[in-house]
């Protein structure tokens, strides 16, 4: 889990997730973190919700 971040950019190859840019709030700071899965909450219960993949 990273905390206290904003999401700027989203990255993947055809159809999958390879990673995020991602933003410290606090300091500016951006980095790249390699990922294939990406669960955003936000809020302080975060409802998390799951969309089923679409296969054919």
């Amino acid at each position: 889990m990273v905390y206290n971040t904003g999401i700027t950019k989203v990255m993947g190859q055809e159809e999958n997730l390879t990673g995020v840019e991602a933003v410290d709030l606090s300091s500016g700071e951006k980095r790249e973190i390699a990922a294939d899965t990406l669960i955003i909450g936000a809020g302080r219960f975060p409802r998390l919700v799951f969309v089923p993949v679409k296969n054919g």
